[in-house]
């Protein structure tokens, strides 16, 4: 626990409020990786950690049963939770084992853009000092959504400059 240090503003987090943050981090990564139940058609579900065994990016709308039962046995060893693919898609977005830090995985709702139903995503940067370099693990979001027709689906990483005021 005394390799690094969780910043907040200017100021450093005392150890135990360190120590119950670290651990809410692993109990809830930890949980979602090992929510493997099935859902109802209506219940949108997402999946976050900071862990997997997924080594490479892989950032992708994922439309199939094969495909999605291929990922979860890369990334987890595990059979994949049912998803309905006649009803939904998932975005996955797998940042693999070459990350250059630990992020926050952001994914939003579909918009329909130049005849193309564009996910966006975004990355925002945990604030952590370190005391040796850091090592990614394979962190990653995955989110249901609800397949749209008319036009191919992507995942797009958002530009934040654009929302900067």
């Amino acid at each position: 626990m005394d390799d690094f240090k969780i910043l907040e503003g200017d100021k450093t987090m005392n150890k135990p409020c360190r120590i119950c943050l670290i651990a809410m981090m692993v109990l809830s990564s930890a949980g979602c990786a090992a929510h493997q139940t099935d859902f109802a058609d209506d219940q949108l579900t997402v999946w976050k950690g900071s862990a997997s065994d997924q080594k490479e990016p892989f950032i992708q709308v994922v439309e199939s049963e094969a495909v999605w039962s291929d990922l979860w046995k890369r990334a987890f060893q595990k059979p994949s939770p049912h998803v309905d693919f006649q009803k939904n898609v998932v975005a996955c977005v797998f940042l693999g084992h070459s990350a250059d830090w630990l992020y926050s995985i952001y994914i939003g709702d579909p918009e329909l853009l130049e005849n193309r139903w564009v996910i966006p995503y975004g990355l925002a940067e945990i604030i952590l000092e370190l005391t040796e370099p850091f090592k990614a693990n394979g962190q990653y979001t995955m989110k249901v959504i609800k397949k749209k027709q008319g036009a191919p689906m992507i995942l797009e990483k958002e530009d934040p400059s654009w929302k900067i005021r």
